[in-house]
């Protein structure tokens, strides 16, 4: 347990005993004080025989203190805890189960609640699995709530030395190649106090900060590909949501960050001036920044991309082309797209048909929601039904069937990197989590978990760590 501190002197004992009191003790307790001014320093002397205590005489940032307490760490796995936050009462009990039962996760995240609810839910429940293309979109760990794997924080490069969003940098360069793997679970791990004061509550410097991560990400190798239109998304929904934040916390919105620094467009422009000039209510804005959006796969917000199932089924020159096929004939399809690009797309439709039936044996439908880096063994008497879902980096192999049971739209989603062995059948508004694995001949009519492994007709879970054999 790592817990930085920076004038903590107010909250800082509510922390410290929030670990204190677990079930089950960390193998460390690290208290980095980063220069405080105030009697933190004092405060801290009555927990130098349960802690150990580093005691800093300059303030260097929060960076510099997560690189410095990871320098002191032996533990394989850190939490870093602010010092204004506390552990839920069965904080402890919860991440064991977390690690026990995913040991395959380098970043377990949990949810948050505010001071004044002291207990999180009795176990561990899976919200989603982030992928590095949903991270850029939005950060979905809360810092004080998220344990990680030091190996993969050092290989990752450690912390920045930035005074801001150094959680939010790792992340995103933990995930980049796509060799990391994390989980958020729906429980609250953290009583979590924010306040204006704060430097989470220091809006205008944070989302400026996180405009130029997400810029950052566009040119580094192996980041992220976006479009002009996604870019625009995401920096509405940036600005938006930090503007309704920047109002919670009392601030006037003349103090708000231009529409400019994040974006340049005149429409965005426009929309600028008339929220500074109450044209725009606030609900609307909290309607942009806080709506679910609708779920995209990678491959719809990246545009059209060929060749992106290529490396998934090298060898199988069959299967790229028809994949290749798929791509550009789904490009084209329609209602918005014009009447001449409409009739263009018909014969190229049918010539997709054509290969993928004929030559291939496949039935893909061109109205299926395919994620990238779709992977197809042999493919031979593969049947989807168009209103099924497909994340990325799947894995399907001949004989199989996701389709319906009661009606035509009662349809299969399967999560990023499932892989299904020969001969699968799936039916009905099923839906397979991240990284599950169905075994060969499965009838599948339940739910499979993230990380788990089904097998058996009907199909039951034998198996719920995580990792898929081939």
């Amino acid at each position: 347990m790592l817990i930085p501190a920076y004038n903590a002197e107010a909250t800082i004992v509510n922390t410290v005993e929030s670990v204190l009191r677990q079930k089950y003790s960390p193998s460390q307790i690290i208290v980095y004080n980063d220069g405080s001014t105030d009697e933190t320093a004092a405060v801290l002397d009555r927990y130098r025989d349960k802690c150990k205590i580093i005691d800093n005489t300059d303030n260097f940032g929060v960076g510099v203190a997560r690189k410095r307490l990871i320098a002191e760490s032996s533990s394989s796995w850190i939490l870093i805890l602010d010092a204004d936050d506390a552990l839920v009462g069965n904080a402890s009990e919860l991440l064991t189960q977390a690690v026990a039962q995913y040991p395959k996760l380098q970043v377990v995240g949990f949810a948050e609640k505010k001071l004044g609810q002291e207990q999180g839910g009795p176990s561990p429940t899976l919200r989603s699995s982030p992928t590095y293309d949903s991270i850029w979109q939005k950060n979905p760990f809360v810092s004080s709530a998220t344990l990680i794997s030091r190996e993969s924080v050092l290989v990752a490069g450690g912390f920045s030395s930035q005074r801001r969003l150094v959680d939010y940098d790792l992340w995103l360069r933990m995930f980049r190649d796509g060799s990391t793997r994390g989980a958020v679970f729906n429980e609250p791990l953290v009583l979590r106090t924010i306040s204006a004061d704060t430097i989470t509550g220091n809006v205008v410097a944070a989302v400026a900060e996180q405009k130029r991560l997400i810029d950052r990400e566009l040119t580094v190798a192996g980041g992220i590909r976006v479009s002009r239109h996604r870019m625009v998304k995401r920096s509405l929904e940036l600005w938006a949501r930090g503007y309704v934040r920047h109002l919670k916390y009392g601030k006037s919105p003349g103090e708000y960050l231009p529409m400019d620094k994040i974006y340049t467009a005149p429409l965005l422009s426009v929309l600028d001036r008339m929220v500074r000039n109450n044209l725009v209510g606030n609900q609307v804005l909290r309607i942009l920044s806080i709506r679910e959006k609708r779920e995209q796969t990678p491959q719809e917000n990246r545009g059209i991309n060929l060749f992106v199932d290529f490396n998934g089924n090298r060898k199988r020159p069959t299967i790229q082309v028809v994949l290749a096929l798929f791509r550009l004939a789904r490009s084209v399809r329609g209602k918005k797209r014009g009447r001449l690009r409409s009739m263009l797309a018909l014969p190229l439709i049918a010539l997709y048909r054509m290969v993928s039936m004929s030559v291939a044996g496949i039935d893909l439908p061109v109205g299926t929601v395919v994620g990238p880096r779709l992977s197809i063994h042999h493919g031979f008497g593969l049947v989807v039904n168009k209103n099924c879902r497909l994340g990325s980096d799947i894995t399907l192999r001949h004989g199989t069937t996701l389709g319906s049971r009661y009606s035509s739209t009662d349809c299969p989603t399967l999560g990023d990197r499932v892989e299904l062995g020969a001969n699968v059948t799936i039916l009905g508004s099923v839906v397979i989590g991240a990284d599950a694995v169905v075994g060969a001949g499965s009838v599948v009519l339940i739910d499979v978990p993230a990380m788990a492994t089904a097998a058996g007709n009907p199909a039951r879970i034998v198996r719920r760590s995580a990792g898929a054999e081939d």
